[in-house]
């Protein structure tokens, strides 16, 4: 089964009824820490990198059984379906039978990602199979509607000259990903909207370049802290929403600059997503 949206005590609560008869549980988790759980029986967690190394991968494989329970906690870290850890994960389900899938929001950036967590509860069954053509795949659903909320900030005649000639050196050196171009760019208008950040609030960088205590990264930063630069990716945006009982909001601090309106796109074409899934799953 897929469980999206669950907070931790919510995940305790399904993971502690659907282990009662497990004489052995994998915790497959996609964070560097992982959560930690309570079971009838002794629970094992393996971190993402842990998950195609020879030394675990054949144990494994000898000590799931069908009386194992699988649980794969926000395992969703690369939008590539193929994955070699997707593949290993599969090899573990098969073994165990029983596999719970918890994930917070139920896509990384585009609707196709849902078929990786169908993958997963099916075995496999799905794989070759587009988001549309899904078939019999149910999901346990809290709705995680996030929101993109715009706060525009004021920007001078010389900040704009200052990002237009730091943008253009960005694009005049050769670079090998595209996708990487925007994310310099951000850094140079996240510059720009610092000069307007309140003592009083707290906002989220991409890095600790400003030396401010209330300006943190996304390692620490709160939830709702406002955002100054966006983060390299999806994912880590989603590791700093996930987790809470309430819907998280983007608040995303805007110059109204090319750069910060792609990333505003950006994030609401993910929240549509998102609600595409969630209505499908209730009809």
């Amino acid at each position: 089964m897929i469980y999206l949206g669950r907070t931790h005590k919510e995940k305790q609560a399904i993971i502690k009824e659907a282990c009662v008869s497990a004489s052995h549980v994998v915790i497959f988790h996609g964070s560097k820490t992982p959560e930690v759980y309570e079971a009838s029986c002794p629970i094992e967690y393996r971190a993402w990198d842990d998950i195609i190394m020879y030394k675990y991968f054949y144990r494994l494989l000898q000590e799931i059984t069908s009386d194992s329970v699988i649980i794969l906690d926000e395992i969703m870290r690369t939008q590539d379906r193929n994955c070699l850890t997707y593949n290993c994960l599969l090899h573990y389900i098969r073994k165990a039978e029983r596999c719970l899938v918890f994930q917070y929001f139920p896509i990384i950036d585009d609707v196709e990602n849902f078929c990786i967590l169908a993958d997963m509860v099916s075995c496999g069954r799905t794989r070759g199979t587009n988001y549309a053509a899904l078939r019999g795949i149910v999901a346990d659903v809290v709705r995680r509607d996030y929101q993109i909320i715009e706060q525009p900030v004021g920007i001078t005649d010389a900040d704009r000259k200052t990002y237009d000639k730091k943008k253009a050196a960005i694009f005049s050196r050769p670079i090998k990903d595209p996708e990487a171009l925007p994310r310099q760019v951000a850094l140079v208008a996240g510059d720009i909207k610092a000069k307007s950040c309140s003592p009083e609030s707290a906002y989220v960088a991409r890095n600790a370049r400003f030396k401010r205590p209330n300006i943190l990264t996304y390692k620490n930063a709160p939830r709702d802290a406002i955002i100054l630069d966006p983060p390299v990716s999806a994912i880590v945006m989603h590791d700093h929403l996930a987790g809470g009982a309430d819907t998280p909001a983007i608040l995303y601090m805007s110059t109204g600059l090319p750069v910060d309106k792609h990333y505003i796109e950006f994030y609401r074409g993910i929240a549509e997503s998102m609600r595409r899934i969630y209505d499908d799953q209730e009809k």
